[in-house]
């Protein structure tokens, strides 16, 4: 599975409608620390395909969704299961502790 780029017009249908849960990265291309995370989301979606979606939205391009889910800052990783957002990780962390949160909701 690859990570997808989802938008203002497509959040509702990519992430609160899917079945899988969802990780969703917000974040932004002038942000270092969001370069960071998105190797470390690239081998999860390897490592969960199938399994979990995991999916990135631009917050410089898609400010209604970033205001509806209150991100005030970036790296910001949110997951959805069933529509309802079940837990959210501010900043950088490692592969190993986004992994441990991904579990508790699988």
């Amino acid at each position: 599975m690859k990570i997808y780029e989802i938008s203002d017009q497509s959040f509702d249908e990519e992430v609160l409608q899917c079945n899988l849960l969802t990780l969703v990265h917000f974040w932004a291309e002038w942000s270092g620390p969001c370069s960071m995370v998105e190797p470390i989301l690239v081998e999860l979606s390897t490592e969960y395909d199938e399994l979990v979606k995991i999916v990135k939205l631009d917050i410089d391009k898609n400010p209604i969704c970033t205001e509806r889910c209150g991100i005030t800052s970036v790296p910001n990783i949110c997951l959805y299961k069933d529509g309802e957002r079940v837990d959210q990780i501010i900043g950088a962390l490692q592969k190993s502790l986004i992994d441990e949160r991904i579990k508790r909701y699988m």
